[in-house]
């Protein structure tokens, strides 16, 4: 049967809060895409229309449905974020009416019927020349060397922060359109009301995701506050979907793998392994196609400490466990006690401050991880 969700529960668990009392069928949030107004803590222009299940922005002029705005900002398509939204949130999911019931009115942007993004080459070449034009804050490049980045690889990233100013953000726009670079249909780029270019701004720095020859597929925003801490630079002028980052491509051994670039490129550092960032848990199919171009080296899973608990990142890891295995990859697990962190990088910089010597070798199974290594072990002894 068909099943509709509902957009106050997406919008829960994006972590999403109203910026007033919500009156009426209007419930007004501040948007994720353009950045919004800073002047006032209550105000905001993302309209929610809560009887229709559909938002529109009146600043930016962003809109969809409930599925596209948790699509876009954790950078699935609609049929992986379908699929996660509804492996965690079954019992509030409302059916879809019946034949007999007027059906409800649909986006005046409906997702899917965007443009292609442009080429690899052609993203690359832009985000380039975007960062170029833009600086990195004090207060985020001390956020990065608490993560766990060196001076070395801050600036060979090009990490850099989002203009807050709507205004300097037009005018960036201006001078890339004056060095010839063509800004239709690259994520993250948009046309106002006015019909000036300008792109998706959030107070946070800049992720560029970097494929194995180092140019930069899409880009995240790092969110000083709020929830989502992390979404994608996109649009909706254009289709969009997370993208894979592979760091340290030109490191020997196995291949880990573990969520987000983030992760990725501190693990890549650390550990001297080429290590590779998927958008999401959910979002695994997305890295087939460049695992397979490392069949002949081990994999290593790396995902948060909290897959034997959290009954929806298991069951990823489980599909994503049994994919690899019948395209005959070579499997281990990480594992750590999760009172060393809970993502990858954090029990990495746990055993660095440490100073344990090999980090690699310190990655030791837990408890934790019983279950997990459970049916990993039935499902090797039935395939074996």
């Amino acid at each position: 049967m068909q099943q509709e969700l509902n957009i106050l529960d997406v919008l829960n668990r994006l972590n999403m809060k109203p910026v007033k009392t919500p009156k009426g069928r209007h419930w007004i949030y501040r948007c994720p895409f353009c950045g919004d107004s800073r002047k006032r803590d209550n105000h905001g222009h993302l309209y929610v229309e809560v009887n229709k299940n559909v938002w529109q922005c009146h600043r930016c002029g962003e809109s969809g449905n409930a599925l596209t705005l948790y699509a876009r900002l954790t950078g699935q398509d609609t049929k992986s974020a379908y699929r996660e939204l509804v492996g965690g949130m079954e019992s509030r999911i409302k059916e879809r009416p019946t034949p007999n019931t007027p059906p409800r009115p649909q986006p005046v942007r409906p997702y899917g019927s965007e443009p292609e993004m442009v080429s690899l080459e052609q993203r690359d070449a832009v985000y380039n020349a975007l960062l170029d034009l833009l600086e990195l804050e004090v207060r985020h490049y001390r956020d990065l060397v608490r993560r766990g980045f060196p001076a070395e690889i801050i600036k060979k990233e090009k990490f850099r922060s989002v203009p807050a100013d709507y205004s300097l953000r037009a005018q960036v726009c201006r001078e890339l359109l004056s060095r010839g670079y063509d800004l239709v249909n690259v994520p993250g780029f948009y046309k106002d009301r006015n019909g000036s270019w300008n792109f998706v701004a959030s107070p946070g720095y800049f992720i560029p995701v970097r494929t194995a020859l180092g140019m930069i597929a899409g880009m995240q925003i790092r969110a000083d506050e709020g929830s989502p801490k992390y979404f994608w630079f996109s649009g909706h002028d254009v289709a969009f979907e997370g993208q894979i980052e592979v760091a340290g491509p030109q490191y020997d051994g196995p291949v880990w793998i573990t969520e987000g670039p983030v992760k990725a490129k501190i693990a890549a550092y650390y550990l001297k392994r080429t290590t590779i960032g998927i958008p999401g848990v959910s979002a695994w199919r997305k890295a087939m196609p460049v695992l397979n171009d490392y069949r002949d080296r081990d994999k290593i899973l790396a995902f948060d400490a909290d897959a034997a608990i959290n009954p929806h990142v298991a069951k990823n890891l489980q599909a994503f466990t049994e994919a690899l295995y019948t395209e005959r990859h070579r499997l281990k697990l990480a594992r750590w006690s999760i009172n060393q962190g809970k993502g990858l990088d954090d029990v990495i910089l746990y055993l660095a401050r440490q100073a344990h010597g090999q980090i690699e070798k310190q990655l030791v199974p837990m408890s934790l991880w019983d279950k997990v290594v459970g049916w990993l072990k039935k499902l090797f002894r039935k395939r074996g």
